[in-house]
């Protein structure tokens, strides 16, 4: 930044700022991304984002532990193959009638692990 003087309309110095861009872009640019990202992170994580963070965590922490498949699409397709699942729109269901009715009776208990 440099400063300089002109004369005012009754003959007084008033002072003149002349900004230079180069150094302002350099310190404002990178503190604006950071505080965008900040921002946009804080308002995605509210707005969704929890319950993605939680999906993705149990995805990662059940096959871990050996609790469920690491390969969800092969294994339901391989189940389909078999016959102990159908495809029905967007999910699947189980259509022998003893399959139903365990997960009926037990899925209170499978709510409460997770």
């Amino acid at each position: 930044m440099s400063v300089a003087s002109r004369r005012g309309g009754q003959g007084q110095a008033v002072p003149v700022v002349h900004a230079t861009t180069d150094a302002g872009v350099r310190t404002a640019l990178p503190t604006a991304l950071f505080a965008g990202t900040l921002l946009s992170a804080f308002h995605a994580y509210r707005l969704g984002g929890a319950a993605r963070v939680c999906c993705w965590t149990v995805r990662f922490l059940l096959p871990r532990d050996r609790a469920t498949p690491c390969r969800y699409g092969r294994f339901l397709g391989d189940a389909e193959r078999r016959t102990p699942v159908r495809s029905s729109g967007s999910g699947f269901r189980f259509p022998h009638r003893l399959t139903q009715e365990h997960i009926r009776v037990h899925a209170p208990a499978l709510r409460e692990r997770l």
